[in-house]
């Protein structure tokens, strides 16, 4: 490929979410050799009119691609999070996978009801997309759910720190159980209510569980309680762009719209209620804990609490609507997935603290989980 190609890169490099879209375009360029970027907000375009571009990677909010690059065909690639383009490939995250990932943590982390935090009626495609997946694995598992909101207050007048609209949190939430399970489309709207909570004396996680939409890892990590998030793939789409670019640059053709599956939930402190409400269950799921490196099959977890494995998968499935298997199939996932954000661990060295036998193993279970082996896991980071 020759070192001449040029590829402007639209968007914004100082966002977290397209830090990790970059992270993706870099990778793909790098299996191929002799990309030059241009990234257009460090540097408008106006300062290289006469460079000749081979393709562009526009990242907008809005609906629409760079006409400009349209109307001299550029091949141009889109990512965004609103609506696709008839003139432009389109690449986002599959939101409605993302609603029933945030729906399924929720309901396995112990909370019995859950909500759904737009503050607003969707208003976009995505929006309407989250709220059915989420709706559609809460009417799955028989768990009720409610949408937050406040009509005739705008999104914003709702967030504000004041008595009034203390005094309009309280009463909207002493309307609805506890412990509630809270799924805030993004970090604008849900870093308002984790202090909004601390205000009105409510606990995070106990009283309410409270979970977002996106996963910027820094400003997550340092609330407190931290918060969880979803980590909706980045890295993928930008790769998955950058792989689509270049097939149109090579006079290919691509799919008018790519949706690409989330990566999974990044569990945290605001969702970690007490898993379990039966205190044998959570014992057994202390020793599963205790002893991930060397794990115990079905009858012998029963046999170490005196009891039958039948009545052992009972339990667990009326307790936390999930056999054993499958509880102790997680906790070796989240537990890999903490190891895999430290580079010291090697991946053998996770796979043996995880139960693994071969690394091949974790990499099989890490995948089935994720969509990601465990070296791309970290790759993204």
């Amino acid at each position: 490929m020759s070192d001449s190609l040029h590829i402007l890169l639209n968007f914004d490099p100082y966002l977290p979410w397209f830090r990790g879209i970059l992270g993706g375009v870099e990778a793909y360029a790098e299996s191929q050799g002799g990309w030059h970027f241009i990234f257009d907000k460090l540097h408008p375009t106006t300062l290289f009119q006469g460079q000749k571009y081979s393709g562009l990677v526009d990242g907008v909010i809005s609906e629409q691609p760079d006409t400009w690059a349209l109307e001299k065909n550029i091949p141009q690639v889109l990512i965004s999070i609103a609506r696709p383009h008839p003139d432009c490939p389109c690449f986002t995250t599959d939101f409605r996978e993302v609603g029933r990932m945030a729906a399924r943590h929720l309901i396995e982390s112990g909370y019995r009801e859950l909500a759904l935090l737009p503050l607003r009626e969707p208003v976009l495609e995505v929006d309407q997309n989250r709220e059915d997946g989420f709706r559609e694995v809460a009417e799955q598992r028989g768990v009720p759910w409610h949408r937050l909101g406040m009509p005739g207050i705008s999104r914003d007048d709702c967030l504000l720190l004041t008595p009034e609209n203390l005094a309009r949190w309280r009463t909207l939430l002493a309307r609805l159980p506890r412990p509630l399970g809270i799924f805030a489309r993004n970090l604008i709207e849900a870093y308002p209510l984790h202090t909004l909570m601390k205000e009105l004396g409510r606990n995070v996680p106990g009283d309410y569980g409270l979970m977002v939409g996106g996963n910027d890892e820094q400003l997550l990590n340092a609330l407190r309680p931290s918060m969880t998030g979803t980590d909706r793939n980045d890295w993928g789409i930008g790769y998955r762009a950058a792989e689509a670019l270049h097939t149109l640059m090579q006079g290919g053709q691509v799919a008018q719209r790519t949706d690409i599956p989330p990566v999974g939930v990044l569990s945290r402190d605001s969702t970690r209620l007490r898993e379990s409400a039966d205190p044998f269950v959570e014992q057994v799921m202390d020793l599963m804990r205790e002893q991930l490196a060397h794990p115990l099959n079905l009858p012998e977890l029963a046999a170490r609490f005196g009891v039958s494995a039948k009545t052992l998968e009972r339990r667990f499935k009326e307790d936390l609507l999930q056999p054993p298997g499958k509880v102790f199939a997680r906790i070796r996932i989240d537990r890999a997935k903490e190891m895999l954000s430290d580079d010291r661990h090697t991946i053998s060295e996770v796979s043996e603290a995880c139960g693994f036998m071969e690394s091949s193993q974790l990499s099989r279970a890490f995948k089935q989980e994720t969509g990601m082996s465990p070296r791309d896991w970290r790759k993204r980071l």
